[in-house]
């Protein structure tokens, strides 16, 4: 094929490529625009973490080691940004100083949700006042649900036209089977011996773990024999990971709850796939990619009804509502882990849900945005 005769330089602040939720999405966005020759890609962040990506025909570095969510990145990145075609900046902070053309991604108003959610109410204005700046000088902006994009424009004031929702994918390994024998030694590995219920994200207080954790309680004193496994990220900036293990503690749950903090993806869909259900009570979500990857392990799924997680399990979940009350999470979870036929259910739905997730659907309208003049 031959190379066209118009190249498009995209600038991507790319210093949230390890991060669990964007960093998934930028990542199959670079594999996608890497397989593009209408596209010359350069990458701002840490070199050792991009360095996977560069290639001297159409991907090139720039070094940019600024923190997120500081003084020092709205001084650094204006000058690190070369000259360019467009720039797309995956996240709601954006460089202040730089003129050029713009998208923004704002994937979620968690911060502005509730005033908990935030590390600080100086936080949350700076969160709702970037937010605004960024709508308004993006050229577009792209956002993860329609839930978002009607809290934006609720926010904003900005037209619908604006905005562009562009739904995540689901990694194509999470539908691959897992070999038995594979699957029981990831058991063996996490000590996930007996029957467990699991939960796959952050210890951020919008996760909700500590109504998992009290309705766990409840569980196990009403007689179930299960455990529960709770793997993520639990360090950063609005971690309650204390908080959570002090918790277990208080209740003398050590022998049943395990925290097993981030794991590899070729370890996670057989986590994953183990789980006689996956438990997802979080109070707010600008998508919520873990029900879908579950669901594409074929693990049955059971989360609050809050947000745009509807939108995403439509109704390949079952849903508990008053999503804060440890009583109707724990009547939920002990409901479903005694109904097989039910469970069986779930695992069909679920995995026809997340088909429609699978593929290069999002990528493909995401490089059709940047094509957008």
């Amino acid at each position: 094929m031959s190379r066209p005769e118009s190249v498009k330089h995209v600038v991507i602040d790319a210093r949230m490529i390890e991060n669990a939720g964007i960093g998934r999405f930028l990542k199959q966005l670079l594999v996608g625009l890497t397989r593009d020759e209408r596209f010359r890609v350069t990458l701002v962040g840490r070199p050792e973490r991009l360095g996977a990506y560069a290639n001297d025909r159409q991907v090139a570095i720039v070094s940019c080691a600024a923190p997120l969510y500081s003084l020092r990145e709205q001084i650094e990145l204006p000058v690190r940004i070369p000259r360019c075609d467009l720039l797309y900046v995956p996240h709601y902070v954006i460089p202040l100083l730089y003129r050029g053309p713009l998208v923004a991604a704002v994937n979620d108003l968690i911060h502005l949700e509730r005033r908990d959610f935030a590390p600080s109410r100086a936080a949350q204005w700076y969160a709702r006042a970037m937010i605004t700046v960024a709508v308004r000088r993006a050229r577009r902006v792209v956002t993860l649900s329609s839930y978002s994009r009607d809290r934006l424009v609720a926010l904003t004031g900005a037209p619908k036209e604006r905005f562009e929702v562009v739904y995540p994918s689901v990694d194509a390994h999470f539908f691959q089977p897992v070999d038995p024998r594979h699957r029981a030694e990831i058991r063996a590995r996490y000590g996930l011996q007996a029957p467990y219920f699991l939960f796959v994200g952050s210890a951020k207080p919008h996760k909700n773990l500590a109504t998992l954790i009290r309705a766990f309680d409840l569980v196990r004193r009403r007689g179930s024999g299960y455990d529960l496994a709770i793997v993520g990220q639990f360090s950063g900036i609005r971690s309650n990971i204390e908080l959570l293990t002090q918790l277990v503690a208080e209740r003398s749950l050590h022998a049943w709850v395990r925290f097993l903090g981030p794991i590899p993806d070729e370890h996670l869909a057989a986590v994953y796939g183990a789980a006689e259900l996956f438990v997802f009570p979080s109070l707010a979500e600008g998508f919520g990619l873990p029900p879908l990857e579950a669901m594409a392990c074929g693990t049955p799924v059971l989360a609050a009804r809050s947000t745009a997680v509807p939108e995403v399990c439509a109704d390949a979940a079952e849903y508990y509502d008053s999503a804060e009350d440890p009583e109707a999470l724990a009547e939920a979870m002990l409901s479903l882990s005694r109904d097989a036929e039910r469970r069986a259910r779930l695992r069909a739905l679920g995995k026809q849900r997340a088909r429609q997730f699978g593929g290069v659907a999002s990528t493909r309208q995401l490089i059709d945005v940047l094509l957008r003049e």
